[in-house]
């Protein structure tokens, strides 16, 4: 529900994740959007974290911490959107939820169970662990980690939405989950499938490498655009493609960049000049 206040002359719609404020400059309603933040997890290729920090800068976003194997920076949704589209190195989008330390599977449930779900998933919505990978953990079974986890999140949305069924007929929420040494990060998946699958390719084979990974490398050496790129065993063009001037980065659906790029353009000066 959006609820509204007046404070001083200005309303202020308040939502769950967005504040407007709405008020009268030179004759006309101006409404700046001060949005949630969230910490955005980045997973990419080892190796390849510099890139992706790089790129992440280049965006305009502060980088909070580096990792193997990801990236972690501070953003709001317009930040989330922004990095599905543009990122061309990285593999996908998650937003964290949370982290904590679990040695047993009862400290992973009771973990998993404090977590506040309901802030993003809703009673309708369809829910699942997707992926759990450990490393150096005392818990290592993926299929075990899901199972508990699931138990876990089912349990904590039946105490807040007070009901013992979900239907789960709605959007998909799916969550993937880290365990490094004991430490649980779970993040919420916004991107879906893989960000190295772009949507232009109808007919696909195997390759022998990554269409996100090809442009790391790409992003590695000294070249320009402004200079010939050869590829003399090009194959099926994975590598030329991994620098297309730069829309590689967005999927290739028919008037998905433009619609895209015309939503997140207007909003990047918003607020500024007041």
């Amino acid at each position: 529900m959006l609820e509204e206040t007046k404070k001083n002359g200005i309303l202020i719609n308040v939502s769950k994740k967005t504040v407007i404020l709405s008020y009268a400059y030179a004759g006309k309603i101006k409404e700046l959007y001060f949005m949630k933040k969230f910490e955005l997890i980045v997973p990419c290729h080892f190796g390849m974290e510099a890139v992706l920090k790089r790129e992440i800068v280049d965006l305009g976003y502060d980088v909070t911490e580096v990792s193997d194997g990801r990236v972690t920076f501070s953003g709001d949704e317009e930040a989330l959107c922004r990095a599905n589209i543009f990122l061309r190195t990285a593999e996908r989008v998650l937003i964290k939820i949370g982290s904590f330390h679990a040695e047993t599977f009862e400290e992973l449930f009771q973990g998993t169970k404090e977590l506040p779900w309901e802030s993003y998933i809703p009673v309708d919505g369809r829910f699942w662990v997707a992926k759990a990978g450990s490393v150096k953990s005392k818990l290592f079974s993926p299929s075990d980690i899901q199972s508990v986890m699931k138990k876990a999140m089912v349990d904590r949305l039946k105490s807040v939405y007070h009901t013992n069924w979900f239907a789960e007929s709605g959007v998909s929420y799916p969550v993937r989950v880290f365990l490094l040494k004991d430490e649980v990060t779970v993040g919420l998946d916004s991107t879906g499938e893989s960000l190295h699958k772009r949507g232009y390719r109808k007919l696909v084979a195997k390759a022998p490498i990554a269409e996100n990974l090809a442009a790391a490398l790409i992003m590695l050496t000294p070249w320009k655009r402004d200079r010939i790129l050869v590829d003399p065993f090009c194959g099926s063009g994975t590598i030329p493609i991994g620098d297309d001037g730069g829309k590689y980065g967005a999927r290739h659906e028919k008037d998905f960049y433009s619609d895209a790029v015309g939503q997140c353009h207007p909003r990047e000066n918003l607020g500024r000049g007041f």
